[in-house]
């Protein structure tokens, strides 16, 4: 039985940050929603600037260290009682807050954006190395309208406008009008 737990919690979980893995992450926001159903959510795709270049530069190994790092500092953000941070694949990592504002949206990407750009990640160079993300973001109001896997594609879409805007930033989906789907994409920096 023991042994049992343990292989489905690793099955459950990323080895290199120990965070939700991508399987895992949608089952836990999914939970999230039907807990919280009348309480606004946000959605963020995190992805790291230039991360090919990173790893085909300093190798994987070094790649491995800034995931991790920057895992750390995204935790060091958030409301660990409550909000899901997972590795979502590669280099992405996805964060799930519940019970926030467009204002605690906007404050807490910017936060996360400006701590991973401050923050410094030893790699066994001679210097440490300096990185970027780039964040997508889209508020899940509390009426139903959108699934989990609808709120992603909606910060997917900003992430990619976040990265085609210069990488760095931080792009909100904005729904201006949403019964004609017209958006306006919002950077912050």
């Amino acid at each position: 039985k023991k042994e049992k737990s343990r292989l489905i919690a690793q099955a459950e979980t990323d080895q290199l940050t120990g965070f939700l893995n991508k399987v895992s992450t949608g089952l836990k926001i999914n939970e999230l929603i039907k807990e919280y159903p009348n309480e606004p959510g946000t959605m963020f795709l995190i992805d790291i600037d230039d991360f090919k270049l990173l790893n085909d530069t300093y190798g994987h190994p070094a790649g491995d260290e800034i995931i991790k790092g920057i895992a750390k500092t995204i935790v060091a953000e958030v409301r660990s009682e409550i909000d899901i941070v997972a590795r979502y694949g590669g280099e992405e990592f996805v964060v799930a807050l519940i019970d926030t504002s467009e204002a605690g949206l906007k404050e807490t990407a910017e936060r996360i954006r400006l701590a991973i750009e401050k923050a410094s990640f030893d790699i066994k160079q001679k210097l440490p190395l300096k990185v970027t993300v780039s964040i997508g973001a889209y508020l899940k109001r509390p009426d139903g309208r959108y699934s989990m896997a609808e709120s992603l594609k909606f910060a997917d879409s900003a992430l990619y406008k976040a990265k085609e805007g210069g990488r760095n930033q931080v792009v909100e989906y904005l729904e201006t009008e949403p019964e004609k789907g017209v958006i306006l994409e919002e950077a912050h920096q």
